[in-house]
Order: C-alpha cells, then sequence, then structure tokens
C-alpha cells in the first residue's frame, strides 16, 4: 500500500491506506482506553486534504471488522466540523474522547485490562511479563532463554526509581478503584463501536 515519491528513494501510503491506518491505530487506542481528540483531528484533516477513493477505505475497515468504529468516528468529527448535533448514538463516543485527555483516563484504561482479566491476572502479567514483551525489552535475551531470571529481576530493580515505584502504584490503586459498572460501560461502548 505505499508508492514511490519523488526519486523513487522514498515510499509513502495511498490516501486510502493513510486513512485506514489512522482508524486502526485509533481502534487499538480505543480499545486499551485511551483515544483523544487529535487521531479524529488527524482523520478530519486526511478526509478534507486527501483525493481518495471512499469505497477503497470502506472495504478495507469492512475486512478487518473496523466499519463501523470507522463509521461512528466519520459521524463524530462531521457533526463537530458541520456545526451539527450529536446524536445520542454518539454521545457516549463524544465523552470518551473528549474526558480522557491525550490518552485517555486512568480508570478507562483500567476499565480496558479489567474487561480482558481480573486484577489479579494483571498484576500477574505485569510483574511476569511473556517471553515475547521482555525479548522486546532485553534484546539480549534472544537466543538466551537462562537469562530470562536475570532480566526479570532488571525489571523489577526499575521499581527502586521513585517516578517509577509511584506510577506502578497508582496504575494498581486505579485498577483496584474501577468499579464494576465503568467496566460494564466501557464494555458496551466497545461493543456498540463493533470493537
Amino acid at each position: 500500500h505505499a508508492m514511490p515519491t519523488g526519486d523513487g528513494s522514498r515510499y509513502t501510503f495511498t490516501p486510502e491506506y493513510q486513512i485506514f491506518h489512522v482508524v486502526a491505530h485509533m481502534a487499538y487506542h480505543m480499545a486499551h482506553g485511551g483515544l483523544g481528540i487529535r487521531p479524529l483531528l488527524d482523520l478530519w484533516l486526511l478526509r478534507q486534504k486527501s483525493v481518495f477513493d471512499e469505497a477503497n477505505v470502506s472495504r478495507m475497515c469492512t475486512e478487518s471488522g473496523l466499519h463501523v468504529f470507522y463509521e461512528a468516528c466519520v459521524a463524530l468529527i462531521d457533526a463537530w466540523f458541520e456545526d451539527l448535533p450529536v446524536g445520542a448514538d454518539l454521545a457516549a463516543l463524544e465523552a470518551h474522547c473528549l474526558g480522557g485527555g491525550a490518552f485517555g483516563h486512568k480508570a478507562t484504561a483500567s476499565a480496558a485490562r479489567l474487561r480482558e482479566q481480573h486484577a489479579t491476572g494483571y498484576l500477574f502479567r505485569r510483574l511476569f511479563p511473556s517471553r515475547e514483551i521482555m525479548l522486546g525489552e532485553f534484546p539480549g535475551l534472544n537466543g538466551r532463554p537462562w537469562r530470562l531470571p536475570w532480566y526479570t529481576l532488571k525489571r523489577w530493580a526499575r521499581l527502586l526509581n521513585k517516578h517509577k515505584r509511584d506510577s506502578a502504584r497508582q496504575e494498581f490503586r486505579a485498577l483496584k478503584d474501577t468499579q464494576t459498572e465503568t467496566v460494564a460501560d466501557f464494555d458496551r461502548l466497545l461493543t456498540k463501536l463493533g470493537l
């Protein structure tokens, strides 16, 4: 989905794929509890300033299961920029995007985590991440599985840093304080958006 530009040494996405890429990225962040207004502005700008085939974008979104989400995002930004009332069906998405800043609200991020598993399981996964996650953090583990305990201890040692320790404490406190209704509301929103 990339085309050569200029002298052919640089490639750029086709306009349709660029729009699809932004939508897929937005869906990923939405499912993990953090979607602000900036990606919606990016989507609006791409749709306004690009010459693209809407049918092709819709096809890519449909094939990847993002068509409902894409349509909701387009309807929301159209309402904002054409000064139309936001309907009741988009009010929850609007509240989510406007209420969480750029990266979402802690309660929503916690709801996203608790939607997938119980808080105890999440804590266990944070303390003992998968080998793939550890490989991403510690490339020296590649081809040397016997180093896993050492790198796990090294990862835990980061908690000696006051900032990291405070951040972890806030994350787990937010998990503990998240109400069941918040998780249910977030689950309903994602289901309504096809995510």
